[in-house]
């Protein structure tokens, strides 16, 4: 088997998460997005920052479930595109079969 198919056999796959340091026009996002959201947090009241944070939470599970949608669909497309190779050059590689003819 495979280095992939046996550590998967072996429950041994994993994927530990990383801490995704983007591009410069990311990174420069990011700061905008926390600076601008304490500059928020400063001006509102207890009962503002709280309704505040709800929003973000729900902000951040909306951005989570869409993005699983993404990986999803990227990742059938992907499957696609890898079972049309296979299917596509099924003779390809047989001698009797085409490929030197």
């Amino acid at each position: 088997m495979g280095k992939i198919l046996d550590a998967f056999a072996d429950d041994e796959l994993c994927v530990n998460p990383t801490t995704y340091k983007g591009s410069r026009e990311y990174r420069k996002a990011i700061d905008t997005m926390y600076k601008t959201a304490e500059e928020l947090a400063a001006k509102l009241n207890d009962e503002e920052k709280k309704l505040f944070e709800q929003f973000r939470d729900a902000q951040a599970d909306e951005n989570h479930l869409y993005q699983l949608d993404v990986f999803k669909r990227g990742f059938r497309i992907a499957v696609l595109m890898l079972f049309e190779v296979f299917a596509a050059g099924e003779d390809e590689f047989i001698l009797s079969q085409g490929a030197n003819e």
